[in-house]
């Protein structure tokens, strides 16, 4: 019976498609990029500037409701590699416009 029992839930567990589940699985999620985004922007913003961490998140060009990110664009990388090359201006990094897509 246990044999049995466990057979049907690994087929019931069984993705589809294998290869896009495993493609998945290995990526962080969307949400997490934006958070990991922002989050190196502002921890950047108070290495450089005179921001406290609470005053870069209440700036506009950050305003993103991470949770409804539905998209990431591909070179989010190196979005991460100029906000830590770089210092903290008036907006984020030209590479970083376009990375991170959110439902509106």
């Amino acid at each position: 019976m246990t044999f049995l029992t466990t057979a049907i839930f690994l087929i019931a567990c069984q993705p589809k498609d294998n290869e896009s589940s495993r493609r998945n699985f290995a990526q962080p999620r969307g949400s997490d990029i934006c958070d990991e985004i922002i989050s190196a922007y502002c921890d950047r913003c108070t290495e450089t500037t005179s921001w406290t961490y609470d005053e870069c998140l209440e700036r506009d060009e950050i305003d993103v409701d991470c949770e409804a990110t539905i998209n990431v664009g591909a070179n989010h990388e190196e979005c991460m590699d100029d906000i830590e090359a770089g210092s903290c201006g008036d907006s984020l990094p030209v590479s970083c416009y376009g990375v991170v897509i959110v439902h509106q």
